[in-house]
């Protein structure tokens, strides 16, 4: 029994991140080879309906600009009220606040740069290219960030963005991840993405967050907020 669980915990079982990698990896491969350009193109020519122009009123809250706006906000905020606090205790629990919304404004930091580095490597040109051109293959080392699509900048945001909510206030979890998946699905529904775009970038937006998070706690205490 001793063995066994030695040599779980060597392998895959005992790694999950790169055990989660492979599995979306395996998962990407299999819709862009079977699932990505139907889906793609379902949602166009039914681009006028009524229940996908409900979800489109989601795909704006993905932009980047208002959880940047929420972290920086919070954080320079709780800073300022932890500077006026007379009393100790309720300063340290203002900066742990602080502390906490650092965590989330850090995290979306490397989460853009990660994204941009990885969609100009990789190079996949977005759905509108196929509708126009046909143009479906990837053209790697390209620079025009708008014009590729692997990962979706939105899902990897707001994964980075709703894990770090998560963290912070574990209650309400259950609100951050549904938030987080409609947003990523209004993303295949406006054909702005790929499904593959969308599995790849919340995958790395939630590993993003979870290792910002242990860098930091690392360093100090844990940047939970509330229980």
């Amino acid at each position: 029994m001793g063995r066994s669980e030695n040599i779980a915990r060597g392998g895959l079982v005992g790694r999950p991140v790169l055990a989660s990698g492979i599995a979306v990896a395996a998962l990407c491969l299999l819709l862009i080879a079977f699932a990505d350009r139907p889906a793609a193109l379902w949602f166009e020519a039914h681009r006028g309906s009524d229940a996908i122009a409900a979800v489109k009123v989601f795909t704006d809250i993905g932009l980047g600009i208002w959880w940047y706006a929420l972290a920086i906000l919070g954080w320079l905020g709780f800073r300022f009220a932890a500077f006026l606090a007379t009393y100790g205790d309720v300063r340290a629990q203002r900066l742990k606040r602080a502390r906490g919304f650092a965590f989330m404004l850090v995290a979306l930091v490397a989460t853009t740069l990660t994204n941009w580095l990885l969609k100009a490597a990789i190079g996949r040109p977005r759905p509108r290219h196929l509708f126009r051109q046909d143009a479906f293959a990837p053209h790697p080392f390209g620079w025009d960030l708008f014009s590729n699509s692997f990962p979706s900048g939105h899902a990897q945001t707001m994964a980075t963005a709703m894990a770090a909510l998560w963290i912070l206030f574990p209650r309400w979890g259950w609100a951050f991840g549904l938030l987080g998946g409609l947003v990523a699905l209004s993303r295949v529904v406006v054909t702005s993405h790929y499904p593959a775009d969308i599995v790849a970038g919340a995958w790395l937006g939630v590993i993003v967050a979870l290792a910002v998070r242990r860098c930091l706690e690392a360093t100090g205490s844990p940047v939970t907020i509330a229980r």
